[in-house]
């Protein structure tokens, strides 16, 4: 039995995190199509990066045309997620259209909100304190203990990815 007990919609950073380990579609495609929705804002915040956005948005659209992923848009007819996510975006501009999006959804359809920006898990937590919230690491555990990853290949994406944030945080600081 996965611990995803609702769909799980994923901002860009649990996205961008996966794509640099280079298992991104890997990731997806371990549980039940469906399981992951991600925001039309994340996509376009994907097509804007410029190492990788490209090849993410080749595998989103790949996936969601098998309909192993949903991309999914704020409701414009659900008045309680068009005013959570203005609520977001007008008080706090801290947060991306796409984080913003992603936690308006969330709230509102029930679903797991994974981000590892703090921030963005904060406001989530502050503004929907039913909505689980995760992050990569997480989603890797989560692989490993349903038994559809060992842990000797979690381990070493996981490991990739902290050299990239620690060789990123090096670069910013220069």
């Amino acid at each position: 039995m996965s611990p995803f007990s609702k769909p799980v919609i994923i901002d860009n950073d649990c996205i961008s995190n996966f794509q640099v380990a280079g298992v991104l579609e890997d990731i997806l495609c371990l549980w039940p199509p469906g399981t992951f929705k991600i925001p039309g804002r994340v996509v376009g915040e994907a097509q804007r990066w410029m190492q990788h956005g490209a090849k993410v948005c080749e595998i989103l659209k790949k996936l969601s045309g098998s309909g192993q992923i949903e991309v999914v848009d704020i409701d414009d007819d659900s008045d309680e997620e068009v005013s959570t996510y203005m609520a977001l975006v007008m008080n706090a501009p801290c947060l991306g259209q796409g984080e913003s999006e992603s936690i308006a959804i969330a709230k509102n359809r029930g679903y797991i909100f994974a981000s590892d920006d703090r921030l963005a898990k904060e406001k989530c937590n502050g503004l929907c304190p039913n909505v689980k919230t995760i992050g990569t690491i997480d989603i890797l555990f989560m692989a490993r203990s349903d038994g559809l990853a060992e842990t000797r290949e979690v381990n070493p994406i996981w490991e990739k990815i902290q050299r990239n944030k620690s060789r990123n945080t090096k670069d910013n600081l220069r």
